[in-house]
């Protein structure tokens, strides 16, 4: 069995608030790892059978995230150079970023690639 490449995971920010009668955004922190095992969410007998035991481990590459409240704001994302570093990219302006950072952010969708995959 062979897993996808990539693959993307996308967290809800707005929600209905049944008190208010009113769209809410949810400013919560999300945690989310920079790898990612998805191995343990594989029946064991297709584990077995699969030679390369990372073939479940995924890297994050992309984070979007959006900056402002219900009403309105700005989307901007994180991602990674293929030199492991992390830009910020808001619009026209690219600047250098921490990982820590992007672990921190208010992120809505995050993008993940197959650690090790044969082409």
């Amino acid at each position: 069995m062979n897993f996808q490449v990539l693959f993307a995971l996308t967290y809800p920010r707005a929600y209905w608030s049944k008190k208010k009668a009113t769209l809410e955004k949810d400013h919560s922190h999300l945690y989310f790892p920079e790898v990612i095992d998805l191995s343990p969410y594989v029946h064991p007998s297709i584990r077995q059978a699969q030679k390369d035991p990372d073939s479940y481990q995924y890297v994050l590459f992309g984070v979007v995230q959006h900056q402002g409240d219900k009403t309105g704001g700005h989307y901007w994302s994180y991602v990674r150079h293929r030199d492991s570093r992390w830009l910020a990219c808001e619009d026209e302006i690219i600047k250098d970023a921490s990982l820590r950072e992007v672990l921190n952010c208010e992120a809505s969708l995050l993008f993940y690639y197959k650690r090790f995959w044969k082409y």
